[in-house]
């Protein structure tokens, strides 16, 4: 396997926009437990005040791959052998998006296990699959 291939990007889009609906509906299923378990209700608001909601989780979920996406686009840019560099500097922003959650108020130990575990899901994906891209000869991709 090669450290030095670039998949095109067609590929990448395409790929990006196959992942995006599993993980809308895999955030969307979080939320529903975590109203079960009274990890969101109306007194648990963003720092802007809105309560969390399922539309907001589906944003946030689409919004965090499309950040995914121009990571991913930078580096391949950017470096000469992306898949060196897509799981370092993917772990690195995941292991920082854990923080974020800590901004929500009145939130619970719940409120914080559900959405950092959103954060994974969005990012995991991503960073498996760009990093099996960018180890990946063209001719093995088809």
């Amino acid at each position: 396997m090669s450290n030095l291939s670039k998949p095109s990007l067609p590929l990448v889009l395409k790929t990006t926009a196959i992942l995006i609906i599993p993980i809308v509906i895999v955030n969307a299923l979080l939320f529903f437990l975590g109203q079960l378990i009274d990890a969101f209700g109306p007194t648990i608001t963003t720092p802007e005040g809105s309560p969390i909601t399922l539309a907001a989780v589906a944003i946030a979920s689409l919004i965090g791959s499309l950040i995914c996406l121009g990571i991913y686009l930078l580096i391949r840019r950017l470096s000469t052998a992306p898949g060196k560099w897509v799981s370092r500097v993917g772990y690195f922003l995941l292991f920082l998006s854990f923080f974020n959650p800590l901004a929500v108020e009145n939130g619970n130990i719940l409120t914080f296990l559900t959405l950092n575990a959103m954060h994974v899901v969005v990012a995991l994906p991503f960073i498996q699959v760009f990093n099996k891209l960018s180890r990946t000869s063209p001719t093995e991709i088809s």
